[in-house]
């Protein structure tokens, strides 16, 4: 099985912030499902832009809901109003 070629990343960053709308997508992984998190941003990106309220540039991935049995969400989102 070939590798699928690999990008540099910016090392993530954490921030803290008063309340905040989320507006975006989301999928439920587990510690195996990794994988597919590149094709996730890749169906967000056509929304960027598009959404209602959105205000600045900057584009997160938000990692919540994680449980016992390693399955957790992440939700792509742009900053909204």
């Amino acid at each position: 099985m070939e590798q699928p070629p690999t990008q540099d990343l910016e090392a993530p960053r954490l921030e803290e912030c008063g309340p905040m709308l989320i507006a975006g997508l989301s999928e439920t992984y587990n510690s195996a499902g990794g994988a597919a998190i590149p094709a996730q941003w890749q169906r967000f990106m056509p929304y960027l832009g598009r959404i209602a309220g959105q205000r600045g540039g900057k584009t997160y991935g938000v990692i919540c809901n994680g449980d016992q049995a390693g399955n957790w969400d992440l939700y792509l989102r742009r900053r909204g109003g």
